[in-house]
């Protein structure tokens, strides 16, 4: 069993493991050779005002952790925040479980019980790898793409900060969103004076962790030329991207 970020080797299709955020328009050019942005955006990933929501602290087989949500929210809207929050792959399934039950939560269940000194009872969260199958065009289960996630790394590792890229789409490619990506100076201060394509952009459809995609990153190093469709990015995927 992985922790909070998931275990070394874990990828998509593997085994059950633990845990480790507008619209726009993409056209086709004169003829229909290559994609014009004409509505990327790229703006933070979590709102200003996370702290301002209230604490829910939820165990893993690593230890708790926290996130903030609306108190009133429903189990639904606790799992997409805690993907954003911490950075979790939506090619992970998220369970959430009241410690008192063995059975998971319905999506629709209000969190609110569960809030930071409201009573005793905490909740669970586990993660396991989604079936490959479920990312396959035409699946039922794969939602529209719309939009994806950045996270910078700061010589190798990490941060604790993403940005959301939205109006994107199949077409899309690599060197469009690097070229957006260097407009963002105040978001994503690293990008400043670079290139567009000195920007690194790694992602990994296999391996999803952190840990094991940058591990592997000299062979999963995005083209510019390349299609988001053609890297088999689904909506809300994360790119990690180097500048240094």
């Amino acid at each position: 069993m992985g922790g909070v970020g998931a275990g070394p080797g874990m990828m998509a299709g593997a085994g059950p493991g633990m845990v480790g955020a507008g619209p726009g328009m993409v056209g086709v050019g004169p003829g229909g050779m290559g994609t014009m942005p004409m509505g990327i955006q790229v703006s933070p990933a979590l709102p200003p005002h996370l702290l301002q929501l209230e604490k829910f602290v939820l165990l893993t087989d690593e230890g708790p952790v926290a996130v903030r949500a609306r108190f009133n929210g429903t189990v639904g809207y606790l799992k997409r925040q805690v993907a954003n929050q911490l950075h979790i792959s939506p090619r992970l399934a998220l369970t959430v479980t009241a410690s008192s039950s063995t059975i998971p939560l319905n999506d629709d269940a209000i969190i609110s019980p569960y809030a930071e000194g409201q009573g005793a009872e905490r909740l669970l969260l586990s993660a396991a790898p989604r079936p490959l199958s479920d990312f396959f065009p035409g699946s039922p289960s794969l939602p529209a793409f719309r939009q994806i996630r950045v996270r910078p790394l700061v010589r190798g590792v990490p941060q604790n900060f993403s940005a959301v890229v939205t109006g994107v789409s199949e077409s899309t490619t690599i060197r469009d969103l690097q070229a957006q990506l260097t407009k963002q100076q105040t978001l994503l201060p690293t990008v400043t004076g670079k290139d567009p394509a000195s920007l690194a952009l790694y992602f990994s459809p296999v391996f999803i962790t952190p840990d094991v995609l940058l591990g592997r990153k000299s062979k999963q190093v995005l083209k510019g030329v390349q299609t988001m469709g053609s890297c088999q990015l689904i909506d809300d995927d994360i790119l990690y991207l180097a500048t240094d």
